[in-house]
C-alpha cells in the first residue's frame, strides 16, 4: 500500500513503486527550479502537488501547446551553418546526373542462372558503382546518392541473399531471384522519380 495522490491508500506493485522512484528522481534533482503537479489519482510523489485535472486550466493560464514547444525546442538544437556552403543548384544537378547514370545501368536487373555467386556479383557490384560515382565527382564526405540509396539496397541483398541460401533447388532459386530482382528494379527508378519531383517541388531551373 502507498499513499495516495488525493486520498487514502492505493494498491501498488513493484513496478509502479520503482516507477514513482523515476519520476520523483529528476523532481528531486531541480527541486528549486520545478514547480510539479500529481494530477493523477494514483501514488503520491514526494514534492509535486496534488492538483485535480479540471483545475490545470485555472492553475496554468499560460500553459502553452505541447507541439508548439516541442518544435521550438528541436528548431533551437538545429542549426543551418554547416550547409551554408552547399550550391543547392549544383547539389541536385549532380545528383539528378548520377541517378540517371544508375538507372540507366540497374534499372532492369536480371540474373542469367540462380547460381549463387552470379547472384553475390550482381549485388555487390550495384553497391560499389555508388561508390565509383562518388569517387568520379572528387567527392569525399557528404554524397547524397549514397545516403538515399545505400542504406536500403544492403537490406534488399542481405534479404535476397537470406533467403536464395535456403532454396537447394536452382531453377526454384532462379524464380525468387529474378522476381526478387524486379522489386530492386522498381525501387531504383521510383528513387530517380523522386528526385525529379523534389526537383520540380523547389522550383530551381536546372
Amino acid at each position: 500500500k502507498e499513499e495516495e495522490n488525493f486520498r487514502g491508500k492505493v494498491s501498488t506493485n513493484l513496478v509502479f513503486f520503482q516507477n514513482k522512484t523515476f519520476i520523483y528522481k529528476p523532481r528531486s534533482d531541480f527541486k528549486s527550479k520545478l514547480e510539479v503537479y500529481n494530477t493523477s489519482d494514483g501514488a503520491k510523489i514526494e514534492g509535486a502537488i496534488p492538483l485535480r485535472v479540471d483545475e490545470v486550466s485555472e492553475k496554468l493560464p499560460d500553459i502553452r501547446d505541447k507541439k508548439e514547444i516541442i518544435l521550438e525546442e528541436l528548431f533551437k538544437n538545429f542549426s543551418q551553418e554547416p550547409y551554408e556552403h552547399i550550391d543547392v543548384k549544383t547539389f541536385l544537378k549532380n545528383l539528378e546526373e548520377d541517378m540517371n547514370i544508375f538507372v540507366n545501368r540497374y534499372s532492369n536487373l536480371k540474373a542469367k542462372t540462380g547460381s549463387l555467386e552470379e547472384l553475390m556479383r550482381l549485388l555487390s557490384d550495384i553497391q560499389f558503382f555508388v561508390y565509383e560515382l562518388a569517387i568520379a565527382r572528387g567527392i569525399r564526405g557528404e554524397y547524397v546518392l549514397y545516403i538515399l540509396l545505400l542504406s536500403s539496397l544492403r537490406q534488399f541483398s542481405a534479404e535476397i541473399l537470406s533467403v536464395a541460401y535456403s532454396i537447394p533447388d536452382e531453377e526454384k532459386r532462379s524464380s525468387f531471384v529474378n522476381e526478387a530482382l524486379s522489386i530492386v528494379s522498381d525501387f531504383i527508378k521510383e528513387a530517380y522519380h523522386e528526385v525529379l519531383k523534389l526537383k520540380k517541388k523547389i522550383k530551381l531551373p536546372i
